[in-house]
């Protein structure tokens, strides 16, 4: 890959947990790209897995209409993921 190179890649699914193995494709196939060892690849999916499984759980409580957005951001220096949703907001002082 070049080193000035910065690839960003963007996918929308609906917060189904049939959707998650489209995820998990999506992050493999990127991270493969971005030139990721597969033990490394394997860390992020199932990182990746984990959280989108709690927004589902949690910020959209099973509900299968809420969004959630996975963008990649990507170098030969760096591989970023950023989950975004818009369901409930976990609050950290319940705790």
């Amino acid at each position: 890959m070049n080193n000035n190179l910065q690839i960003k890649k963007k996918m929308r699914v609906k917060s189904k947990t049939e959707n998650l193995a489209s995820i998990r494709g999506f992050i493999s196939e990127n991270a493969g790209n971005a030139g990721l060892s597969p033990e490394a690849i394997d860390d992020i999916i199932l990182a990746v897995d984990e959280a989108c499984t709690n927004i589902i759980k949690h910020a959209y409580k099973s509900l299968p209409d809420g969004e959630i957005i996975i963008e990649i951001d990507y170098t030969s220096q760096k591989f970023t993921v950023k989950l975004i949703d818009y369901g409930n907001s976990f609050d950290h002082r319940l705790i």
